[in-house]
């Protein structure tokens, strides 16, 4: 069976698949599975769902005019008659660089209570970029089983 090329986050992200997966990765997250297994886990649901798309969703091919591509935006508006009013009215929304200084704020607890607000959100900034690159891990490691699994089936 020949694949299509899928993204593996989109794939586990609808209604039904997510509903399998989440345990799995929660698990994983959670460090109760290690990355192998939850990765053969998750790369037998993505099989699983792709096999079933590809016998029961039909392809939706839709035909469009230049004019229908141009108009939703699909092609950039250089193609179109309007680029020049199109432009001056993007460069006129943008702001004009500032040439005052910055006041400096009287109420030095005010900054310090701010510097805290600023801290904590880094934290949960730091710690977010930290689970989606363990679960990015978790992604590669579904896709390299995936294309061995395609090598071995040609």
């Amino acid at each position: 069976m020949k694949w299509p090329a899928i993204s593996i986050p989109r794939l586990l992200r609808e209604a039904g698949v997510r509903d399998v997966a989440q345990p799995i990765v929660s698990g994983y997250l959670a460090r109760e599975l290690p990355l192998e297994t939850a990765a053969r886990r998750l790369a037998t649901i993505v099989r699983a769902t792709l096999q079933w798309k590809a016998q029961h969703v039909r392809p939706r091919i839709v035909y469009l005019s230049p004019d229908q591509l141009i108009h939703s935006r699909l092609l950039p508006p250089e193609r179109s008659s309007d680029f020049r009013a199109f432009s001056s009215r993007v460069s006129s929304l943008s702001p004009a660089p500032s040439t005052t200084p910055s006041v400096r704020n009287p109420n030095p607890d005010e900054v310090y209570d701010d510097a805290v607000r600023l801290n904590a959100c880094y934290d949960v900034l730091r710690e977010v970029r930290d689970r989606w690159a363990q679960v990015q891990s978790l992604y590669d490691a579904v896709g390299r089983l995936l294309e061995a699994g395609r090598e071995d089936a040609a």
